[in-house]
């Protein structure tokens, strides 16, 4: 099956191409988008951007990760990402990442919410978790208007950082998603 586009109001939710290179490489090399996220990191190439979007038609054939760029309908900028991962045993992770000038327009909130819908219908998925670094309370308020429930903290190393942080941890199943 091949990763179809999703339709989110204004937005779609659509396949990387490597040609979203520069663009993703423009809206995540900002210190303030990696700081608020585990897994990206500062300063962010184009060659980087063109790395991590030549895994994903793999990554979607195989089942392990769903990853797609958020996109605005009318003028078709690329605005940031929404992705499952670790897909297995009918659960994934959720995550997201938008750039600077986007945070704060509910943008996040819809991919979000039209993600998990899509997880729960087209992919059969049972339950997704969710998780943010503390120092990002927005991104639970995402989490949180998308219908997570609150399961509870950590206090680990995560993805690139060279210390330990609070991370707050989320879940969701399908009859608690709020539409």
């Amino acid at each position: 099956m091949q990763q179809p586009v999703i339709h989110a109001g204004q937005f779609e939710l659509r396949p990387f191409t490597l040609g979203d290179a520069p663009r993703v490489k423009a809206l995540v090399n900002n210190p303030r988008v990696s700081q608020m996220t585990a897994n990206i990191p500062y300063p962010y190439t184009n060659d980087m951007a063109e790395e991590w979007i030549s895994l994903h038609p793999r990554q979607w054939q195989t089942g392990t990760d769903a990853i797609f760029a958020i996109v605005n309908q009318h003028n078709r900028q690329l605005l940031g990402a929404v992705s499952l991962i670790e897909i297995e045993r009918r659960q994934a992770q959720i995550g997201y990442w938008l750039g600077e000038k986007h945070w704060g327009k509910g943008i996040a909130t819809q991919a979000c919410q039209t993600l998990c819908r899509f997880a729960f219908s087209s992919l059969g998925l049972h339950r997704l978790q969710g998780r943010h670094l503390r120092c990002n309370p927005a991104s639970g308020r995402v989490l949180q208007k998308t219908g997570f429930c609150f399961a509870g903290s950590e206090f680990i190393q995560t993805g690139l950082r060279q210390r330990k942080e609070w991370l707050d941890l989320y879940f969701l199943q399908l009859a608690d998603l709020k539409t």
